[in-house]
């Protein structure tokens, strides 16, 4: 998997090293975070139904 990274006039495709939960933030929502290979790291909020199908189907690449 890969991260879209904006970089000045175009975009940059960093590989996704891991994919963690940080916490559960409500019943239904969940924070999670990316560890990029440029050692960037990004925290992004999915529904558990979201997360599931990232998990089960992950994209070539992430925006």
């Amino acid at each position: 998997m890969f991260y879209k990274k904006p970089y000045l006039e175009h975009f940059e495709l960093v590989a996704v090293n891991r994919i963690y939960v940080l916490e559960k933030m409500s019943a239904d929502d969940v924070e999670v975070r990316f560890e990029l290979a440029d050692g960037t790291t990004l925290n992004r909020i999915y529904t558990i139904i979201e997360y599931s199908e990232l998990m089960i189907r992950p994209p070539r690449v992430i925006i």
